[in-house]
Parts: structure tokens; C-alpha cells; sequence
């Protein structure tokens, strides 16, 4: 019985190495992993890119980035953390002669996984397999602050240094003078004199009075008609001439100005002018003639 019982426990134990063999062995990762042997730590993640040219140029490959740069990221930025809950996620995979495929895997609840420092999962920590085909943007980073105790002292300097003698500028040539304008061709223009005048003292005007202002007539003279018989004495003065005078108006010296007569007014004192001087004429004809006949 002893001997069957220790067969039936090595076919057992027989059996159940291939199932144990597909397990990842320490030291070493999954099948078809971006890295050669696992690591726990985003340094190690690190050092391993750094080292292997192999796992380097996968790297390279997929995130199109040099590795030198994706080692220190994942170093500064990536820390190890374990999933939550249950997730899925495109994981990407590795063949042995370079090809990246996708594969859609369901992560179980405690999964170790690089995350960046808000908790995005970035790649597998059992494999290094990505999880995406970009990086997240890592945060910038801040200075840290100094505290300022004091303020610095401010001392002005005061400068004794002479400078060194520098040579003038050439003066510039300054134009002082008009420019030249060419003579204008000379005209010979004929010279005229005029005579000198005479030395003819100079007298003073002399002062004339205003003459006198004759008062206007008035609208209606009376008229004489050209066959009324004249009346006249020796020396050809007419009895008439006083009355026609006294009808048509006297002589009025005023020393005031009086208006302007109007040229109604002008126009009948010049007819009863024209009348006189025409009777008068004809008083002389008469007394000629009759002196004529007196001497027959």
C-alpha cells in the first residue's frame, strides 16, 4: 500500500510541474515582457534601461523617446503603488524579435503598477509592460523658498577711475557764406534828365471865406411874359429887377449852414435868370434903336 501511495503522489507531483512552470520564477519576468528580469522600484526600472541595450531600444521603439530621457522620468516622476479595485487596461506586449502588440488584460484588486503622482497607471511592475503609448506630462518643477532674514545692505560705489582721453571728432566744415550767384547781364537803359525846377518861394495860401448860402425859392415863381413892355432908365437898369428879385426871394447871408436847396428849386431859379438876362437884352436893343432915330 506504502508503495502505491508514493506512486500515485510522484505522477501527481509529475503532473503538475508543467502547470507550475508557466509562473514566473524569481529573477525573472512574464513572457513577452519589455524587460530582461524584474524589478520592484522605479530605480531599479531605471538603472535596468540604462544598462540593457536590448530593453532600451524597446523602450525606444514604443514611446518614440530616448531612453537616456525615459530613464530619468521614470526615476523622478513614476513610484510603485498597487491598483484600488479591479481595472482593464491595454497592456502592450513584446515578441522576441521586436514586435509590440496590444493585448486587453482585466487587472485583479492589489496589482503592483508604476503610477505617476496623481495615480495615473503608467506601466506593469511584474513586466514593465506600458500601459499607454505616451507619458503623462510631468508636473514642472519649484524652487524650493529661502527665507529671507534680512535685507542686504546697499552701499553705493563711488567711482574714482578717470577715463582716458579720447580724440575730438573732426569738426565738420559749417557754411558760412551764401552761395555765389552768377551775375545778371547788365541792360544799357538811356538816362533822361528833367530840368530843375525853379526856386519858387512858397506862400501861404490864401484864406478864403465860405460863400454865402442862398436860401432855397420858393416852388412858384412868378413869370414875366416876353411881350411885356420893360420900363428902363438911362444907363439900361430895369425898375423890374429889384421886384423880381423881391418876388423871387432876397439874399439871406446866414452864418448857419442851411440845407442843400433842391433841384426843382435849382432848376426855376436858373429860368428866372435865363428871363432877366433875356429882357435885359432886349431893353438894350430898343434903346439903341431909339437913339438911332433921334439922331435921323
Amino acid at each position: 500500500m506504502k508503495k502505491i501511495a508514493i506512486a500515485v503522489l510522484t505522477i501527481a507531483a509529475l503532473g503538475l510541474a508543467p502547470a507550475n512552470s508557466s509562473k514566473p520564477i524569481p529573477g525573472h519576468t512574464e513572457p513577452h515582457s519589455f524587460i530582461a528580469k524584474s524589478v520592484s522600484s522605479p530605480a531599479g526600472l531605471a538603472q535596468h534601461i540604462k544598462s540593457d541595450p536590448r530593453v532600451a531600444r524597446r523602450y525606444e521603439k514604443h514611446y518614440g523617446i530616448d531612453a537616456q530621457w525615459l530613464a530619468e522620468y521614470v526615476s523622478k516622476n513614476l513610484r510603485a503603488t498597487t491598483l484600488q479595485r479591479a481595472e482593464t487596461f491595454t497592456v502592450y506586449h513584446v515578441k522576441e524579435d521586436g514586435k509590440v502588440y496590444p493585448k486587453r488584460i482585466q487587472f485583479k484588486k492589489g496589482t503592483a503598477v508604476f503610477s505617476t503622482v496623481k495615480g495615473n497607471p503608467v506601466m506593469k511592475v511584474s513586466c514593465g509592460n506600458p500601459l499607454s503609448t505616451s507619458l503623462p506630462l510631468a508636473p514642472a518643477p519649484i524652487a524650493p523658498l529661502t527665507e529671507i532674514t534680512s535685507a542686504p545692505k546697499f552701499e553705493p560705489t563711488v567711482t574714482t577711475d578717470v577715463p582716458a582721453e579720447t580724440e575730438p571728432e573732426p569738426i565738420k566744415e559749417v557754411l558760412t557764406s551764401a552761395p555765389t550767384v552768377p551775375a545778371l547781364p547788365s541792360l544799357d537803359v538811356p538816362r533822361i534828365e528833367f530840368p530843375a525846377a525853379a526856386n519858387t518861394p512858397v506862400t501861404d495860401a490864401p484864406v478864403t471865406e465860405a460863400p454865402p448860402v442862398v436860401a432855397p425859392l420858393p416852388p412858384s415863381i412868378p413869370t414875366v411874359p416876353l411881350d411885356t413892355p420893360i420900363i428902363t432908365q438911362p444907363g439900361g437898369w430895369s425898375p423890374l429887377l429889384p421886384i423880381g428879385l423881391i418876388i423871387g426871394g432876397a439874399i439871406v447871408i446866414n452864418d448857419k449852414p442851411d440845407p442843400v436847396p433842391e433841384p426843382a428849386s435849382i432848376a426855376t431859379i436858373g429860368l428866372g435868370l435865363a428871363a432877366l438876362y433875356r429882357f435885359k437884352g432886349k431893353s438894350s436893343k430898343t434903346r439903341s434903336s431909339s437913339s438911332k432915330k433921334n439922331l435921323k
